[in-house]
């Protein structure tokens, strides 16, 4: 698997938080290399270097919380509280982590690792998009603000695993003899949050279709979309 790594998609348009967000990224890839390297072998110095990638991580945070609500503020973004009440809720499970004492390793660096891709990424990736979609569209607040594509390897990286081996669902939009291929984790989460993704190319809604079990059903499908495509534009 690739490392954890900003990239444009992620921008928000606003340079100075784009700058913090990359430098974010590269404090959460350093301690996924560093839960990689002790999960199995933790060794008596790993408990320093522990407190200080945490020590680390929290005095960042506070710095771009501060900035990013400030910039918020500024331009009167409607979900500042909320944001804020994130921030702060981020804050306090990284504080936490600071203050453990007797080492139940296994346990903590688990935390550790939830903490900074499923908590902090998964924030900065889905929930500060917003602001560059306030200051250049209107916010849909069930819409998830990525291509399908992109939101799967967003998913990727944060659950480090494979999600395109998982059952696939078909969803379809207003596009002729296109089908959409969501796997089952990102499909539970559209259906749990009452989420949404809309098409780049008709920018209409996804809706689901039904799900993917053999190549006898796809052919099946397409067959008689291809129909209809062929009766509604006179083939």
């Amino acid at each position: 698997m690739a490392g954890i790594v900003w990239c444009s998609e992620y921008s928000i348009n606003e340079k100075s938080l784009d700058k913090q967000h990359q430098e974010l990224f590269k404090i959460v890839d350093e301690i996924d290399d560093f839960v990689k390297k002790v999960q199995n072998n933790f060794e008596k110095e790993d408990r320093d270097n522990f407190k200080s990638i945490i020590f680390k991580l929290f005095n960042y945070i506070k710095f771009h919380f501060k900035n990013e609500e400030e910039f918020m503020e500024k331009i009167n973004f409607p979900f500042l509280e909320e944001h804020r009440r994130v921030h702060k809720e981020l804050a306090n499970k990284t504080k936490n982590l600071l203050l453990v004492n007797d080492i139940d390793i296994s346990n903590v660096i688990e935390q550790l690792s939830i903490l900074t891709k499923s908590w902090i990424l998964n924030h900065v990736c889905t929930e500060d998009i917003l602001i560059n979609n306030y200051l250049t569209r209107l916010i849909y607040t069930g819409e998830i603000h990525y291509t399908l594509e992109q939101y799967i390897n967003l998913k990727k990286m944060i659950a480090n695993q494979d999600i395109g081996k998982e059952y696939q669902f078909f969803y379809i939009c207003n596009c002729d003899l296109k089908i959409h291929r969501v796997p089952q984790s990102i499909h539970e989460e559209l259906l749990k949050e009452k989420r949404y993704f809309r098409c780049p190319s008709c920018k209409e809604a996804l809706c689901l279709k039904e799900k993917i079990t053999n190549k006898e059903e796809t052919f099946e499908y397409f067959k008689k979309r291809f129909e209809n495509v062929k009766i509604n534009k006179n083939f």
